[in-house]
């Protein structure tokens, strides 16, 4: 039983977790105090008007608000979350919605998970398993919550597509692409999903010395699949003279260096009420991870590989999407955008900020991962230290800071 325990330690783990969350709302039921963003008011109250005025499939009309509106205005009726409230009443749909989002996150990162590491799966899969369960229960705005949690599939399909060896095993992953904007959203993620895979093709095509035709044609496979799923809002924005009102907002105009105090801000504290746990664990660890890191890269002479290990390169992505969360409120920075791409005045591409969730957990990963290979490697004889991650041995000469962090993460 004990040793059933110590190897299951991450299910009892992970499955006490989920348990407390289901038994808030089981044991509250309808007096449950949901959490409350800036965005929750404002989509339950379409929500139920689309539903009390049977407006959800409706076509050329318009909804009762705002002394009329169209409803094509409002959310698209092929999407996940938003068929649940199409389906099921308000609380239940919540729960359904928050449910999906946890499993989703769990499912999505431990695929990816799987298609990365393949056979040494084993050898993380505790840590994976806690990681992708932190990442399902990170604290987002409800009606969009899947939509953060299932970026891990589009980068799934992505990576199958680039593998696969024939058209016949691409047809699948062509068409997984195709429907993923169904637990998506083009305004938070979509459109900043389809820049990063235009990025995608010219690093891949100076990598490989050849185009990545699979990958471009994902771009417009995907970009497909977003006007479909969501036509409403793609005919809103294309088909009719409608300006959105975030072009007569005031975006709070910052000098240069209040832009960077900004993105500072946003990098140290992050965002969507996870601040504390972010700054004071996540954060902390991660950024000691590299430290190490970089240093052993030092010390063995191997300082040109700084450059290009994964690990450094997500951390300049993180980077960019945070100064460009800060250079959005710089008025030349996004003057500039707007007159270089004038569709796009008043669109809010500071949301690069909503894609730190995800790099910032995968990274925790990728930093346990690059400690524990680099450790195997250096022992040819069994190692006499057996760290918190389901079998990967880890240094017994690594200094106690070293096996701290590994067991920490």
């Amino acid at each position: 039983m004990n040793h059933n325990i110590k190897k299951n330690w991450y299910m009892y783990l992970t499955g006490t977790l989920l348990l407390i969350q289901a038994a808030v709302f089981l044991v509250f039921r309808g007096d449950s105090y949901f959490q409350i963003h800036d965005n929750l008011d404002l989509f339950m109250g379409h929500y139920e008007m689309l539903k009390k005025w049977n407006l959800w499939f409706a076509h050329g009309v318009d909804a009762p608000i705002l002394h009329g509106v169209s409803r094509d205005l409002f959310g698209s009726e092929f999407n996940l979350y938003n068929m649940f409230y199409i389906l099921l009443p308000s609380y239940c749909a919540y729960l359904a919605g928050y449910a999906a989002k946890i499993a989703i996150g769990i499912f999505s990162f431990n695929l990816l998970a799987k298609d990365i590491y393949k056979e040494r799966y084993n050898n993380y899969k505790p840590l994976v398993i806690v990681i992708a369960t932190a990442y399902g229960l990170i604290p987002v705005f409800p009606t969009y919550g899947i939509a953060f949690t299932s970026v891990p599939l589009i980068i799934f399909f992505l990576r199958k597509l680039y593998y696969a060896n024939t058209f016949k095993e691409q047809l699948p992953w062509y068409l997984a692409v195709f429907c993923y904007p169904f637990v998506s959203y083009f305004s938070y993620h979509g459109f900043f999903i389809l820049c990063y895979m235009v990025v995608a093709v010219i690093i891949l095509w100076v990598k490989d010395k050849k185009f990545p035709v699979s990958t471009f044609v994902s771009i417009v496979v995907l970009s497909l699949g977003y006007v479909l799923f969501e036509y409403r809002l793609f005919g809103a924005m294309l088909g009719s003279d409608t300006v959105t009102i975030r072009t007569t907002m005031d975006h709070g105009d910052l000098t240069f260096g209040q832009a960077m105090k900004t993105a500072f801000d946003e990098f140290v504290n992050a965002s969507f009420h996870s601040e504390d746990s972010h700054t004071y664990i996540v954060l902390g660890v991660v950024l000691a991870a590299l430290v190490l890191i970089n240093a052993r890269y030092i010390r063995d002479g191997k300082a040109k590989r700084i450059l290009t290990d994964p690990i450094n390169l997500v951390m300049l992505w993180i980077i960019f999407n945070v100064l460009i969360f800060g250079l959005y409120q710089f008025a030349p920075f996004r003057h500039l955008f707007e007159m270089l791409v004038p569709p796009l005045t008043g669109f809010e591409f500071a949301r690069t900020g909503l894609f730190q969730h995800f790099p910032v957990v995968r990274r925790i990963a990728t930093c346990m991962r690059s400690h524990v290979r680099t450790w195997e490697k250096e022992n040819a004889a069994p190692c006499q230290c057996y760290c918190s991650t389901g079998g990967s041995c880890c240094d017994v000469r690594a200094s106690g800071l070293q096996r701290f962090l590994l067991h920490l993460l």
